[in-house]
C-alpha cells in the first residue's frame, strides 16, 4: 500500500474527533460530507466522506467504538470503501455495513 495512503488514513482517524478542516491529497479541493445512518440491527452510523480525486475516504463512527477509517475501492456500482475488518457499499440514499470476519451484514438508510 502507498505510504501517501496510510498517512491520509492516520490523518482522518485523529481529526475525526476535531473540529478542525482536513485535506486529502488530491487535484483540488477536498469535498466533504457527513450523513447520518440508521442501520437495520439498531445501529446508527454516522459517516463523514472527504472526497478529492483521485481519493476517497470514509469515517465511520459507531456509538462507544473508535472511529473506522476506510479507503474507496473498485466497485460494480454505488460507492465502496473498505477499512479494517470493516466494509462499507453504499449507492443512493442506502448501503451495507458488514464486518468481513464475522461475515454479518447489515442494510442501512440515510436519515438526514
Amino acid at each position: 500500500m502507498d505510504k501517501r495512503y496510510i498517512a491520509v488514513a492516520i490523518a482522518a482517524a485523529v481529526l475525526t474527533g476535531c473540529s478542525s478542516s482536513f485535506s486529502v491529497p488530491g487535484r483540488g479541493n477536498t469535498e466533504t460530507s457527513q450523513l447520518v445512518y440508521q442501520c437495520e440491527d439498531g445501529q446508527r452510523l454516522d459517516i463523514t466522506y472527504y472526497n478529492n480525486d483521485p481519493n476517497r475516504l470514509a469515517v465511520i463512527k459507531k456509538a462507544g467504538e473508535p472511529a473506522i477509517v476506510m479507503a474507496n475501492v473498485i466497485s460494480g456500482s454505488g460507492a465502496k470503501y473498505n477499512g479494517n475488518v470493516y466494509q462499507w457499499w453504499s449507492k443512493g440514499r442506502s448501503g451495507s455495513f458488514s464486518d468481513l470476519m464475522k461475515d454479518k451484514t447489515t442494510e442501512c438508510q440515510a436519515v438526514n
